[in-house]
């Protein structure tokens, strides 16, 4: 059964999510870009590394509803981390709260 208009709108594909994160950092002057997944990539990396105003962070694009990490996903954030990286997994509104704390996105 096709989804309706409503469920598309509460719950994007990651495609969706990510144009929404490319807009949001270009407008704050950032830059961006994918790492791509294949067949010479290495495994688990994060869909994208984004840089605002010198602060790096890795973002991997999940949709708000069946959006899971891989294993591998999740050791490369625990190595990150530990290395003391910024990593956001989720969705757009996600990433907007992750900035927001660390003081690169100011909403009045």
């Amino acid at each position: 059964m096709a989804k309706s208009l409503k469920e598309k709108l509460e719950n994007p594909i990651e495609n969706v999510e990510k144009e929404g994160i490319k807009r949001l950092v270009t407008n704050l002057g950032g830059y961006y870009y994918s790492n791509v997944a294949g067949f010479a990539s290495k495994k688990g990396l994060p869909d994208m590394t984004i840089i605002i105003k010198g602060v790096v962070i890795q973002m991997e694009v999940k949709r708000k509803k069946g959006g899971v990490q891989s294993p591998k996903q999740k050791e490369f954030q625990r190595i990150w981390e530990y290395c003391k990286g910024n990593y956001v997994c989720g969705t757009c509104d996600d990433f907007c709260q992750y900035i927001q704390k660390l003081g690169l996105l100011k909403i009045r």
